[in-house]
């Protein structure tokens, strides 16, 4: 079957998508920033968010992920298959608001130090809402329907930014932020309903048992690696004010379009390699060494810029955020390493879930030697070394399937372009510093 060819327009789509995504979530950034809200607001709205994000992201990516490596258009059994995972995403929905709202007090204690966190609840009801719009992209990358997605991006980003500018310059407050969300959520429901309406079937217990095979592995694995990315901004959260919180989390964001073009990247090749796995991994070689030879170069320059772009984009309190995001500059290293697509395809998620508990235990290993030394540089650097060791780990494991590293990843070049990478960043920190 001819995929790729049909796949390449797709792809841009997917990527045009997701640059808007992550930017309408930037302009609100910018837009707190420059509204009347108090810094320490700012930090007790991203302290609320982080809290969603962790509960869902593990589940959400897991799910869409076996959705993505399984699903066949031309096979009837997988509507039943897309109808399954659609339930079990419901279930897990609904587990995930039901034990936050009941925990809440527990969690907050556990992860931010605080018995109670405001606007706790609006959060639980914007992700609940908002989760279910995963669904709209996801049915048009398996259906190949770009117009639909670059239209949808366009909505997307106009209703979000919109709703946010009215609740925080018009009614300044937290509150009407969040609520501004929900109605940005609610807004997206209804499409969901349209979409996923002719995939309804009746319930099939069989097939809901196969996708939770798939899919557990993968749920384990989702959340320790998640993990991993959240214990640097809990350590802070611990160990620093709410200001200085706010600080590292503006500056501990890697490269927009760095996010964007892996995520595509990695769902499309997804779905090309479970058609033809090695026309899959061809795509995923030429698409991720055109894409380092782009970002990597952005990186370099990015390191000696960030140190004047913090004060003058945000403000002044934001101008230690440059060396946090220098350090998560580095991530493209790790990022642009792709054998969990080889491991998803082949159905081996148990050698992901078990490359994880190492990532995770050199995170935490490298964090609390790193934080003493370094502050919340170090603090940073953990999960950097986790994600590279874990990533050598899956290659590791990729071998055992004979898909040596050649296979998906042009090394010279890549190793090149690595080393320049790390040797702008330590000389921007012995220049900035």
């Amino acid at each position: 079957m001819r995929y790729i060819p049909s796949n390449l327009s797709i792809l841009t789509a997917m990527q045009i998508y997701q640059a808007l995504r992550y930017g309408a979530w930037a302009l609100v950034s910018v837009m707190l920033s420059k509204s009347f809200l108090m810094q320490s607001e700012i930090g007790r709205y991203e302290q609320v968010m982080m809290l969603g994000t962790f509960f869902s992201f593990f589940w959400i990516n897991s799910i869409f992920i076996t959705l993505l490596a399984n699903y066949n258009t031309k096979s009837q059994n997988s509507r039943d298959f897309f109808f399954s995972v659609f339930c079990i995403f419901t279930l897990f929905n609904t587990l995930f608001a039901i034990v936050l709202y009941v925990g809440q007090h527990q969690v907050c204690q556990l992860l931010i130090g605080k018995y109670e966190l405001h606007y706790f609840e609006l959060m639980l009801c914007f992700f609940y809402l908002n989760n279910f719009s995963y669904f709209i992209e996801h049915i048009f990358l398996l259906h190949q329907k770009s117009l639909q997605l670059l239209l949808y991006a366009a909505f997307n980003l106009i209703i979000q930014v919109s709703f946010v500018a009215i609740a925080v310059f018009y009614f300044q407050s937290l509150q009407s932020l969040f609520i501004g969300l929900i109605c940005f959520a609610a807004f997206k429901i209804p499409i969901v309903l349209y979409l996923v309406y002719p995939f309804c079937r009746p319930f099939n217990i069989q097939t809901t048992k196969e996708v939770l095979i798939i899919c557990m592995p993968l749920v384990v694995s989702f959340f320790i690696t998640g993990s991993n990315e959240f214990i640097d901004k809990f350590m802070v959260s611990h160990y620093f004010d709410k200001a200085m919180y706010a600080q590292y989390t503006y500056g501990a964001r890697e490269l927009v379009i760095s996010t964007v073009l892996s995520q595509a990247l990695t769902a499309v090749c997804l779905t090309a390699a479970s058609y033809d796995f090695d026309a899959g991994l061809s795509m995923l070689k030429s698409k991720s060494i055109a894409y380092v030879r782009i970002l990597f170069p952005i990186a370099i320059v990015g390191m000696f810029a960030t140190f004047y772009f913090f004060p003058v984009v945000f403000n002044t309190n934001f101008s230690m955020s440059w060396a946090i995001m220098n350090t998560y500059f580095l991530l493209l290293i790790p990022r642009f390493l792709f054998p969990q697509v080889v491991l998803n395809v082949l159905g081996k998620n148990n050698f992901i879930l078990i490359a994880s508990v190492f990532e995770l235990a050199f995170n935490l290993l490298f964090t609390f030697l790193l934080f003493p030394l370094l502050g919340f540089i170090g603090i940073a650097l953990g999960p950097l070394m986790g994600l590279i060791l874990g990533k050598i780990l899956l290659i590791y494991f990729c071998s055992f399937y004979e898909v040596p590293l050649t296979k998906f990843v042009f090394i010279k070049e890549y190793v090149l372009w690595s080393i320049v990478l790390v040797l702008s960043y330590l000389v921007s920190l012995f220049i900035f510093l």
